[in-house]
């Protein structure tokens, strides 16, 4: 599944909630990133509730696990 550019939003955990019920809410293994469809465009979401900002990403799937990658080996061990 190729993921289109998107806008950041948040979006509240009702709303959230009612997308997984829907069947919005998009699992992809390879990146172990939970994406949603909202307006034909898809977010990756870390979860209700979550501190940072829910909705942070907008790029294509391998470039999100690009951006992980680098962010591993970037952290001081």
């Amino acid at each position: 599944m190729k993921v289109a550019l998107v806008a950041l939003k948040n979006f509240s955990c009702k709303e959230y909630n009612s997308m997984v019920l829907k069947g919005e809410i998009v699992y992809i293994p390879q990146t172990r990133a939970r994406l949603f469809i909202k307006n034909g465009l898809a977010v990756e979401h870390k979860g209700p509730g979550s501190k940072q900002s829910n909705n942070r990403y907008t790029g294509k799937i391998e470039e999100i696990e690009m951006e992980r990658e680098l962010a591993r080996k970037q952290k001081p061990s």
